[in-house]
C-alpha cells in the first residue's frame, strides 16, 4: 500500500493562556492510495478546515470554525461526527465502537467537537461542521495580575456546533416533517450549551455541559470533561 498526503496550511493565529485569541489558520488536505492489487485499499480523501478567532475588548473571543471532508473510490475513508477530542467519560452511540474493518483502526475520523452527543452519532465517507464559541475569562481584566495561574486560566464558553455525516445524497436530509407535519431536525445534528476551562494540577481541564436540539425540543444535558486546548 502506497499512502501520499499533501497539505497547505495557513496559520497565523495568536495564542492566550489556553487557546488562540486572534488571527486565522486554514488547512486544506488530500490524502490518496492507489489500489495495487485485491489486498491494497484504493481512495482519495480531500479534507478542509478553516478557524476565525475575533478578538474584542481585552479577553474575548469570539472563534469560528468550518471542517468537512469526502472520502472516494473503492474503499473509501470513514468518517464519524460526535463527542469531543480526549474525551474522558466517553460515551459511544448504541455501546458500539464503530471499527468494522482492520483499516479502520488507521483511517477512521473524527469530526469533533460535536457536543450533545454520543461518539459516532452519525458516520459516513463525507461530513461537514460548523462550530461558534464565545470565550471569556471569569475574572475579567485582572487576569493577568498576582493570581495563582489556576485562577488566571479559568475560563468560560458558549457554543454552538451543527454536523452531520453521509455516504450517498439519499442518507442525508437535514430536515424533515414529522407525522403531525411539524419540521425537526433528521441528519443535521445541532448542539448548544456551555463550559469551563481551568488548568489544574498542570492539566488543561475542560468541562462542557450540552444540549442536543431538534428544532423541537432540547435534550437532558450531557456532560464532557476532557482535557486539551480548544483549537
Amino acid at each position: 500500500m502506497i499512502l501520499t498526503e499533501l497539505s497547505y496550511v495557513h496559520d497565523n493565529s495568536l495564542w492566550g493562556l489556553i487557546a488562540p485569541i486572534n488571527g486565522e489558520r486554514y488547512n486544506i488536505s488530500l490524502m490518496g492510495s492507489p489500489k495495487l492489487g485485491d489486498e491494497s485499499l484504493g481512495f482519495y480523501t480531500v479534507t478542509a478546515d478553516y478557524r476565525n478567532y475575533l478578538k474584542f475588548w481585552r479577553s474575548y473571543t469570539f472563534a469560528f470554525r468550518l471542517a468537512g471532508g469526502g472520502s472516494f473510490g473503492q474503499d473509501p475513508q470513514r468518517f464519524i461526527v460526535g463527542g469531543v477530542d480526549n474525551w474522558i467519560n466517553r460515551q459511544f452511540e448504541n455501546d458500539q465502537i464503530p471499527i468494522q474493518n482492520a483499516e479502520d483502526f488507521v483511517f477512521l475520523t473524527s469530526g469533533i467537537p460535536l457536543r450533545g452527543y454520543n461518539y459516532n452519532a452519525r458516520i459516513g465517507t463525507k461530513y461537514a461542521l460548523i462550530n461558534m464559541e464565545f470565550r471569556f475569562p471569569f475574572f475579567g481584566y485582572v487576569t493577568a495580575g498576582p493570581l495563582p495561574v489556576f485562577f488566571q486560566s479559568l475560563n468560560g464558553m458558549f457554543f454552538l456546533d451543527m454536523g452531520g455525516a453521509w455516504t450517498g445524497r439519499a442518507d442525508f436530509k437535514g430536515i424533515d416533517r414529522d407525522p403531525s407535519g411539524s419540521l425537526y431536525m433528521k441528519d443535521l445534528l445541532t448542539g448548544m450549551g456551555y463550559g469551563v476551562r481551568m488548568i489544574f494540577l498542570g492539566f488543561l481541564l475542560k468541562l462542557d455541559v450540552a444540549y442536543s436540539f431538534n428544532l423541537q425540543a432540547f435534550s437532558t444535558p450531557k456532560y464532557y470533561v476532557s482535557l486539551g486546548a480548544d483549537l
